[in-house]
């Protein structure tokens, strides 16, 4: 399978849009999720049965002003257990959790590519193809609270929120959330793959370590007479 198919059931995992997730928007959603520092990361380790197994490094790796606002970039790694194979995503954000439409920047570095920066209007459309249903908020709103409970995983023994999703095709998942993890993530179990914290700290630093190459956008072919 290629890397960019295997990492995107992981990815929607603690991405915005997909199971970020607490039974109320306003209440316990901005209680438990919040902008990590910056040297903030969490290392997952993602499994599911028809996909290769993959750990996945979410960090805030920098932070700079956008129109005045302080926006942090958030660079998500992923490598593939059985070769090391890894991809790079670097989001340019106003905070976490955050929708994709306020994404200011993107990086990415494929295999064996340099890392690439896409212009501003490839971003603006990638965020006027989300809908406003896809929201992180609405997820919080869906989800069914069912209180605290220790759960143990490879970073460790921890008491955590912990919440049962479900989506329109009625397929249910769990998962268990803390607030003083960066990102929140502990552990996730779902029919399409489990997820569980393997290891957490404020030490990263980006794993782009050249400076970005700017993408060119493909010149339209000109108008046939």
């Amino acid at each position: 399978m290629k890397m960019r198919t295997a990492l995107t059931p992981a990815l929607m995992c603690l991405l915005p849009s997909s199971a970020l997730l607490a039974q109320d928007p306003a209440g316990a959603c901005r209680e438990i999720f919040r902008m990590p520092e910056v040297g903030a990361y969490s290392e997952l380790h993602f499994s599911a049965a028809d996909s290769d197994d993959l750990d996945i490094r979410f960090a805030v790796v920098g932070a700079e002003a956008v129109e005045g606002a302080n926006h942090y970039w958030m660079e998500i790694a992923a490598a593939r257990v059985a070769d090391g194979e890894q991809l790079i995503t670097q989001l340019l954000v106003p905070g976490y959790p955050f929708d994709v439409r306020d994404v200011k920047g993107y990086v990415l570095k494929l295999p064996d590519q340099p890392a690439t920066r896409m212009p501003q209007q490839m971003i603006e459309r990638m965020g006027a193809s989300t809908t406003a249903e896809m929201a992180w908020e609405k997820a919080c709103a869906e989800a069914e609270d069912l209180g605290t409970a220790d759960v143990s995983v490879a970073a460790g023994s921890f008491t955590a929120r912990h919440f049962r999703t479900h989506d329109e095709a009625g397929v249910h998942g769990e998962v268990w959330l803390v607030r003083t993890v960066p990102f929140a993530m502990v552990l996730m179990d779902h029919p399409e793959g489990k997820m569980e914290l393997i290891r957490y700290g404020m030490d990263a630093t980006s794993l782009i370590t050249e400076e970005p190459v700017e993408f060119k956008m493909p010149m339209a072919p000109p108008n046939e007479p």
